[in-house]
């Protein structure tokens, strides 16, 4: 075997650091506005947190999809 000849190409470990960092980059965002939202209390709080963990890309991208405190704050700033 020539050692020469890495095993994979050097693009997929970029594009594989690049993914992970957007899954982190966007589950951080997810647990940020969680944190910040003024309805989460108690177990609807601590199901969201799980779901956000849990669930890699699904859990984040679900909240923030659903996150409308956020979505109203921007809308109303953005009117004024």
């Amino acid at each position: 075997m020539n050692p020469t000849v890495p095993f994979m190409p050097a693009w997929y470990d970029v594009a594989w650091t690049v993914i992970a960092l957007g899954v982190l980059a966007m589950t951080l965002v997810a647990l940020h506005a969680w944190w910040r939202s003024p309805r989460m209390v108690g177990g609807t709080a601590v199901g969201w947190a799980i779901v956000i963990l849990a669930l890699p890309v699904v859990g984040p991208a679900l909240y923030l999809a659903m996150d409308t405190d956020r979505r109203w704050a921007d809308d109303d700033a953005s009117s004024r």
